[in-house]
C-alpha cells in the first residue's frame, strides 16, 4: 500500500485525475451499493440491525452457490441460463429421496428416506453432466454458450415436467428439514443464522482457492480475457471450458438445501399458468385467424 501511495504522488496532476477516475469507474458498483445501504439506514434505521443483517446474509447464502459457479462462466466470456432450470430438476430429485416414509402421496410410494450425503452427491453428479454437456459442444464445436444454454434450458426443463408431472413434493424428511435447513448454527440474541450459510462459506473458500491457486483458474482467466493469447502460449484447451460447465452446474445443484419447497411449488404453478396462458392464447389466435375469413364469406 505505501508503494502505491508513492507511485500515486509521483504522478502529475492530469495523472491523478485519471487515476481517481479509473479507481471510481473499477469500484462503482461497490460505491453505488454503499450508498444505498447508507440511504436505506437513514430511511429505515433497523436495516443494520442484526435481524436485518442476519436475513441478508442467509438470502445470499442460499443462492451464492450458484452465483459463484455461474461467474466461472463470465470469467470465460460466456453465459449460462440453465442455472434456474438445473437448480429445479435437482430440488425436484433430492425432494423424491428426502420425503418422510408413508407420507401421503409419496412419490415413491414404497420408498424410504435417503442419506442426506448421497442425495446432495447424487444431484450434484446430475448438475455436473448437464454442465459437461454445455462445456462440450462449447469447446469442441464452438457453439455460442447463450444458444447452447438457452437449448439445454428448455430440456431440462422439459425433463422435469415430464418426470414430475408437475406435482409438488411435500412431508420431506426430518433429517433435512428440522436437522439442516431450520437447524440453527449460531444465535445472535434471538436471531439464529441457518447452518446452510456455513455452507456457502465453506464453498466460497474452495472456489477462492480454484480460482487463484490452482493451475485450471489461471487457465480460465487467462483464457477468458484472451483466448488468441492464451492459445499462443499452451494455455488454452477445453479444460477451462469443460470444468466451468461442471463446476457452474455443481454448485447449482448444491443450492437445493433451502430451495426446494419454493422451487418446486413456483414451477408446478408457473406451469399451471403457463398451460391456461397457452389456451387463452390459443382461443384468441384462432379467432383473429377467423375474421378475415368471416369477413370474406359477408
Amino acid at each position: 500500500m505505501p508503494g502505491k501511495m508513492d507511485s500515486f504522488k509521483a504522478l502529475s496532476a492530469q495523472d491523478k485525475r485519471h487515476a481517481v477516475v479509473n479507481w471510481l469507474l473499477d469500484h462503482a458498483m461497490i460505491i453505488i451499493i454503499l450508498l444505498l445501504a447508507v440511504y436505506v439506514q437513514i430511511q429505515r434505521p433497523q436495516f443494520f440491525g442484526v435481524p436485518s443483517l442476519v436475513n441478508i446474509v442467509s438470502l445470499t447464502a442460499a443462492r451464492l452457490p450458484m452465483a459463484l459457479g455461474v461467474a466461472g462462466c463470465i470469467v470465460l466470456a460466456g453465459t449460462d441460463l440453465t442455472g434456474g432450470r438445473v437448480a429445479g430438476l435437482t430440488a425436484f430429485v433430492a425432494a423424491i429421496l428426502l420425503q418422510k416414509a408413508g407420507a401421503n402421496g409419496r412419490f415413491i410410494a414404497d420408498g424410504v428416506p435417503q442419506n442426506l450425503l448421497l442425495v446432495v452427491l447424487l444431484v450434484m453428479v446430475i448438475g455436473a453432466c448437464i454442465g459437461f454437456v454445455n462445456g462440450f459442444v462449447m469447446a469442441k464445436w464452438k457453439l455460442h454458450p447463450y444458444i447452447i444454454t438457452l437449448a439445454m434450458q428448455m430440456i431440462t426443463y422439459g425433463i422435469y415436467l415430464t418426470v414430475s408431472n408437475s406435482k409438488q413434493v411435500s412431508s420431506l424428511d426430518p433429517s433435512y428439514t428440522t436437522s439442516f435447513v431450520t437447524k440453527s448454527f449460531v444465535k445472535f440474541g434471538t436471531t439464529s443464522v441457518p447452518m446452510y450459510v456455513v455452507l456457502a462459506i465453506f464453498v466460497t473458500a474452495i472456489m477462492w482457492v480454484v480460482w487463484n491457486k490452482t493451475t485450471f483458474g489461471k487457465n480460465m482467466f487467462a483464457v477468458g480475457s484472451n483466448e488468441e493469447a492464451a492459445r499462443v502460449s499452451g494455455r488454452h484447451d477445453e479444460a477451462p471450458e469443460l470444468g466451468c460447465g461442471c463446476v457452474c452446474h455443481d454448485k447449482t445443484s448444491v443450492i437445493f438445501y433451502n430451495s426446494v419447497y419454493p422451487l418446486l411449488s413456483i414451477y408446478a404453478r408457473k406451469h399451471q399458468e403457463f398451460r391456461q396462458f397457452r389456451k387463452k392464447r390459443y382461443t384468441e389466435n384462432r379467432t383473429m385467424l377467423l375474421l378475415p375469413i368471416f369477413f370474406r364469406v359477408c
